[in-house]
């Protein structure tokens, strides 16, 4: 079985309109990596891992944090999958407070 870099995109929007892009690459048949968040206008969002559960579906969760000109960025994601059947982006939001 020949491995090759996949890249998995999930389109989403802030609570004030922005748009806003997760993204993560896996190679074939290993666990992810390279994870980001970007928010249009305002980069990438720093995450961090706060949780993983296994089993048949692996579920894990990042959170970050991103303060803008105006709005402070609160991320979640959550990725799903094994290195056997890949890896998707299940879940994304990104709640924008007014600083």
């Amino acid at each position: 079985m020949r491995r090759g870099v996949v890249t998995v995109t999930k389109n989403f929007t802030t609570s004030n309109g922005l748009a806003a892009v997760a993204t993560l690459q896996y190679t074939t048949g290993q666990v992810y990596s390279s994870i980001t968040v970007s928010i249009e206008g305002e980069g990438n969002v720093p995450l961090t891992s706060v949780s993983h559960s296994s089993g048949p579906i692996y579920a894990d969760a990042f959170e970050g944090y991103k303060a803008g000109s105006y709005y402070e960025y609160f991320v979640d994601v959550l990725v799903t999958g094994n290195p056997t059947i890949g890896w998707q982006i299940s879940d994304t939001s990104a709640e924008a407070v007014v600083i």
